[in-house]
């Protein structure tokens, strides 16, 4: 599997790894005083639109076993749905439906297929100029993955725009499209994040919002705007944590320790 994705694998912790990056990439910028810009890419029903005929074609690409590949064929064709309903008449059933596109959610396979189908996509984001950290690391980040979470990464506007045009006509390839509305991008110059009149442009006439200095866009589970906002973060997971916990039923304490592990803790982990 491509190295910049990084969902979905056994024995990573992607999303720690694509955050830290992520915060030393902005540390780079802010000390070094260097020119930094950024996309976040929302991709709107992701499972849902994947084309099947471009999942069958990237198996074969990637060199899998002929039976793999026979067997992923034959699931395609054979995945279906029934739509039940209740009403008057009693308990109604639908004929079955079949996916003409799309990965069912909840299948353990499902998510190894979507990050399959996402690595072309992947190498060519890795392909890209992207940020070149400052001596003595001097490696090279031009984008962070996990399942479909983006980040991508450019040292100056116009940069990232041709990168987000090119990422943007690969994932229509893919079937997939993005919703605009909760895209965004945010750029720094010399250190210090600034606002974009343009913000970024991906096809004609239409503009993804630059963020303003004070807006956030939730990464991962974490609000940042260049630089993750850890204090706000903690802030926003303990008033969701105490919200929970005082709108308990009761003193019961046996209900009070169940609704900790399944119920508050939540809260906490995924702020």
């Amino acid at each position: 599997m491509e190295g910049a994705q990084r969902g979905a694998r056994a024995g990573w912790s992607g999303t720690t790894d694509n955050l830290l990056i992520d915060r030393t990439v902005a540390l780079d910028c802010h000390r070094r005083r260097r020119n930094l810009s950024v996309a976040w890419i929302d991709v709107k029903k992701a499972y849902d639109s994947v084309d099947h005929s471009w999942l069958n074609g990237v198996m074969t690409l990637h060199r899998f076993p002929t039976w793999l590949c026979k067997v992923i064929a034959k699931l395609c064709k054979s995945w279906n749905t029934k739509i039940v309903a209740i009403t008057r008449e009693g308990r109604q059933t639908s004929e079955r439906i079949k996916f003409n596109r799309g990965l069912p959610q909840g299948d353990a396979l499902c998510p190894r297929l979507f990050t399959v189908c996402l690595n072309p996509v992947a190498w060519k984001i890795r392909a890209a100029e992207g940020y070149r950290m400052s001596k003595p690391i001097n490696s090279k980040v031009t984008g962070l993955l996990y399942i479909d979470d983006i980040k991508i990464f450019a040292a100056s506007e116009s940069k990232l725009e041709r990168v987000m045009k090119m990422v943007k006509s690969s994932m229509e390839d893919v079937g997939l499209q993005w919703n605009l509305k909760k895209c965004a991008v945010a750029h720094v110059k010399r250190g210090v994040q600034v606002t974009a009149f343009s913000g970024g442009r991906v096809v004609e006439s239409t503009r993804i919002p630059c963020l303003d200095d004070g807006e956030r866009y939730k990464f991962l589970g974490v609000l940042e705007s260049v630089r993750q906002e850890d204090k706000l973060v903690l802030e926003c997971a303990a008033r969701e944590y105490l919200r929970r916990f005082f709108e308990q039923p009761g003193p019961d304490y046996k209900i009070s320790f169940s609704a900790e592990g399944t119920y508050l803790n939540p809260a906490a982990f995924s702020s």
